[in-house]
């Protein structure tokens, strides 16, 4: 990957970001409030050379084609002035804000799920699974190019953390417009980690 790739790429995914304007800091009595939106083309655009994405799985279902990534990163924003409360950090606090942006990626029909480890599961009868050493094996397979272990589309759940690796995206059609931005499809998809927490996401709309 150039490095302009490199670049790119590690803008995308900071996870942590937190950005700190002057003013008092307000603390963790004050809860987070949580703002979501939509990847822009400009984004995506940011996306034509990045081999892999990493992120917080919003959506995915076996049913549809569509999966997507949530960005998030906590940003301190002013605290707005309610004069029907009091304010006990004075003029010119901050607030946390966690903000979100919702990456949809198309997924090829031979998309591979991976994860990278042996999580906690549990049979039928409710005990906790134990892997037999041909059973790791087998899980790991042969092919040293697919990381971890293998999974199923099944295993994907809202707010696991993943990494999602791409295909370039296909050319763009002479006649395309300037806001139209071909985006990279999903050929193998690593769960990192299992969920993290609740996260709320309605399924992508469906192109008419």
């Amino acid at each position: 990957m150039s490095n302009l790739g490199r670049l790119a790429a590690f803008a995308i995914i900071a996870f942590s970001l937190v950005l700190l304007p002057a003013g008092p800091v307000l603390g963790q009595k004050k809860k987070a409030m949580d703002q979501t939106e939509k990847a822009t083309a400009q984004d995506y655009k940011a996306l034509q050379n990045v081999k892999q994405f990493s992120g917080k799985l919003a959506f995915a279902e076996p049913t549809s084609k569509i999966i997507t990534v949530r960005i998030e990163s906590k940003v301190a924003v002013p605290i707005k002035d309610d004069k029907k409360k009091k304010n006990i950090y004075g003029k010119g606090g901050t607030q946390i804000v966690t903000k979100g942006k919702d990456f949809d990626f198309e997924v090829s029909d031979k998309v591979v799920v991976r994860k990278m480890g042996l999580f906690t599961e549990y049979d039928d009868k409710g005990n906790l699974k134990q892997y037999t050493s041909k059973e790791i094996a087998e899980l790991r397979g042969s092919d040293p190019s697919k990381p971890g272990y293998a999974a199923t589309y099944e295993d994907l759940l809202a707010g696991q953390l993943v990494t999602l690796h791409l295909n370039p995206p296909p050319k763009p059609a002479p006649d395309a417009g300037a806001g139209n931005v071909a985006k990279p499809s999903v050929r193998m998809i690593v769960i990192v980690q299992q969920s993290t927490g609740t996260i709320s996401s309605a399924p992508p709309k469906k192109k008419k």
